[in-house]
């Protein structure tokens, strides 16, 4: 009989055969030392001798020469160590070249560890010390220094890890990496390096995702940091808890060159003292940065064109020649600002003591903004101190809960012309909201804190203006609507002179703000305290912790109450306070009494009697049955709240209780409305039930009791609406 063997398993079973029987493959440490015994004399000898794996460990001395300059790891994944520090272990060059090539698809196990390597003699060309192309290696712990050329290039999407260097004094760039214009990105990773004195740039990177990370990049005659797209590829680098500082160009420039894109994510990085602009960009996302002492022509401290997103930064002693000391929205001469699109998300942010020379806001200038709990002091410009915004009439910008004080506007552009000039806000264009905000003791010659110049309308609402409305110019086709509880009342700051803006116990602003404002879970004033600490968000970024605050007991006479026949007030009920401790003991106090009403609800209850300043209590009436909007539809309760600031201290109390309105109408369907449609309420409000009308009294809205928020639903079930759920007349509980 005749055995048959798979034409695959024969070509295996040698392999296998040898595997089994041959002792495991162990990576070799090969030694190179140029003037002691060694396996090799010279460093490329060891590579070339390397395998896969392979350690080549160099011995302390100066490597040049053959062998020594412009080696090649060949593709090979193995690591070339020096045995102690780079300042040990040099490999200089002598002639025009590169040290150390990498251009045959090496990855990040090819490793060169612990060198110094410098070029003094580089000529034109110009070659990088270290020269990648297509590959990615890992370059750590080495000095790159002195080099007639740029200290790193890559060129096809080479993407090296480099970590823990320094890469100074070279003549052209610092790193420069550029991703293949066909195909893919560069994503390289620079951690914990220092780049410094480089003739050109720091770092330069076309196209990708690079991620630069505790790196010091300084003192470069060109920019810090310059990435641009490709035409085939964005640019989104991550910039993480980096110092970048005393760059001749911006400390970041980003761009978008050929229209592809892309999101720069700049975290935690101090951008101090540039000379053109501390970041530059199209679009950002900047969190957690301080942004100081730069200065540029155009935007000193933040220039970027088109949405950026800029959170939780402080943004200070900035200034540039024209558009904005702080915040602007040109990055340079060549990309123009158009004046369509929109500009910067600003939170939690510090604009301080930013200055503009001649056109433009000390602090900000965008076509269209979004600002929230940030602080805009002492800033300075010929045209505005503070913000200057409105490009386009469709855009509606807001400012909420900020504090825009102490900024200066001496005239544009120069004193003479000092009639279009403000201290605060100037607007061009377009819509702005101005909500819970401080514009306090801000100067110009004519409009100190809000100018509206052109074609522009500004809602003003629960806000401390300095001047009221009477000391804001509106022009002939501007239109200012000042809403309701703006005041004009000095907002009390702890220590303005010396930039402490918190509000003290006294400050009519604490609780002063939108009283239907309603605070996000876990939401944070400017300083990351909780915002809303007594129910009333205050004006400003920062809410009153109000340490020493009154306690108080508020009471209320019943807790429902019905309509009320057209112009009377028969129906009503009355709350009454008292101050159960008060930490400070004023002599005085001083009472405001609220309502606080349903979503639905537009028609507030009357005052009749008590209700003032020095009343302690309050008796208000419902509205009557034939006045619209007066009843909630959708079952919500209303609510009365008593604020109580002590006249001596200023520490406050707040108190609020909730009440019912009930319906007065034709519940029994009988045409008319009397004593019989009073009773079968009146029945149901107190037992659940009224002769054949009945309808159990539960917990309708499951929140776990039963109350007058129960009892307004079922009032609203009985009329036949409950907001959007309808039913039949006469209704089917009936």
């Amino acid at each position: 009989m005749r055995i048959t063997t798979h034409p695959k398993i024969s070509i295996l079973l040698p392999i296998l055969i040898f595997a089994l029987l041959s002792p495991a493959i162990t990576a070799r440490i090969i030694t190179v030392d140029n003037d002691a015994p060694a396996d090799f004399t010279n460093i490329q000898a060891a590579i070339n001798d390397a395998n896969h794996g392979d350690i080549v460990l160099v011995a302390p001395g100066t490597y040049t020469g053959p062998g020594n300059f412009g080696i090649n790891f060949l593709g090979k994944a193995i690591t070339v160590r020096s045995q102690t520090c780079p300042e040990n272990c040099i490999i200089a060059g002598e002639s025009v070249g590169s040290a150390v090539y990498f251009d045959r698809g090496e990855t990040d196990d090819s490793v060169l560890e612990g060198f110094k390597l410098i070029n003094a003699k580089n000529t034109p060309p110009r070659l990088p010390l270290i020269s990648c192309r297509g590959s990615s290696p890992s370059i750590i712990n080495c000095i790159i220094t002195g080099n007639h050329g740029d200290g790193i290039r890559g060129s096809d999407s080479s993407s090296p890890t480099i970590t823990d260097c320094t890469i100074s004094d070279n003549s052209d760039w610092g790193i420069r990496l550029s991703a293949n214009i066909n195909t893919s990105n560069c994503t390289p990773k620079i951690t914990n390096c220092i780049i410094s004195g480089n003739q050109i740039d720091g770092i330069n990177i076309s196209g990708g995702s690079p991620l630069i990370t505790d790196c010091t990049i300084r003192g470069n005659l060109g920019y810090g940091i310059y990435c641009q797209d490709t035409p085939q590829n964005a640019i989104s680098p991550t910039i993480t808890d980096c110092s970048i500082s005393d760059n001749t160009g911006s400390g970041i420039y980003c761009n978008s060159t050929f229209g592809n894109g892309g999101v720069p994510t700049i975290n935690g990085c101090s951008i101090t003292n540039n000379t053109n602009s501390g970041i530059a960009c199209q679009t950002a996302t900047i969190t957690n940065c301080t942004i100081s002492g730069n200065s540029g022509l155009f935007s000193g401290g933040i220039g970027c064109s088109d949405y950026p997103t800029i959170i939780n930064c402080t943004i200070t002693n900035n200034s540039a020649y024209y558009d904005a000391g702080g915040i602007g929205r040109r990055i340079d001469p060549d990309v123009p600002n158009p004046s369509d699109v929109p500009n910067p998300t600003i939170i939690k942010c510090k604009i301080s003591n930013n200055s503009v020379a001649m056109f433009g806001a000390g602090a900000i200038y965008a076509n269209q903004l979004k600002i929230t709990d940030s602080v805009i002091t002492g800033n300075s410009g010929g045209f505005c101190g503070g913000i200057v915004c409105g490009g386009n009439t469709s855009f509606t910008s807001s400012i909420n809960n900020c504090l825009i004080a102490g900024n200066s506007a001496s005239g544009w552009p120069f004193p003479q012309d000092a009639t279009d000039a403000a201290g605060g806000i100037l607007l061009g264009r377009g819509n702005l909201i101005i909500t819970n905000s401080i514009l306090w003791g801000n100067e110009s010659p004519v409009s100190p804190e809000l100018y509206l110049y052109g074609d522009c309308n500004v809602s003003v609402t629960y806000s401390d203006i300095h001047g009221g409305p009477n000391d804001i110019y509106v022009s002939s086709n501007s239109t200012l609507n000042w809403g309701p509880d703006n005041i004009d009342a000095d907002p009390r700051f702890a220590d303005a002179d010396n930039n402490d803006f918190h509000l003290l116990p006294a400050s009519p602003c604490i609780d002063a703000g939108d009283p239907n404002y309603k605070a996000e879970p876990n939401e944070t004033d400017f300083e990351g305290n909780p915002r809303v600490v007594n129910g009333i968000i205050d004006m400003g970024p920062y809410e009153a912790d109000n340490i020493n605050a009154l306690s108080l007991d508020l009471s209320i006479d019943h807790l429902w109450m019905y309509q009320n026949l057209p112009a009377q007030t028969n129906s009503n009920l009355t709350a009454t306070v008292s101050i159960t401790d008060d930490p400070n003991n004023n002599t005085s106090y001083s009472y405001h009494w609220q309502f606080i009403l349903p979503d639905d609800v537009t028609t507030s209850p009357t005052i009749t009697t008590g209700g003032t300043a020095t009343d302690t209590f309050c008796t208000f009436s419902a509205p009557a049955c034939n006045v619209p909007n007066g009843i909630s539809d959708s079952g919500q309760a209303f609510k009365i709240r008593v604020i109580i600031t002590g006249n001596d201290f200023g520490n406050i109390g707040t108190a609020e209780l909730q009440f019912g309105i009930a319906l007065l109408g034709d519940v029994n369907n009988d045409g008319r409305v009397n004593v019989a449609d009073r009773s079968i309420t009146n029945a149901f409000w107190r037992t659940g039930s009224a002769g054949a009308f009945t309808l159990r009294d539960c917990d309708l809205n499951c929140d776990g009791v039963v109350n007058v928020a129960d009892r307004s639903i079922a009032d609203a079930i009985w009329r036949g609406t409950l907001g959007q759920n309808k039913v039949t007349i006469p209704c089917p509980l009936r």
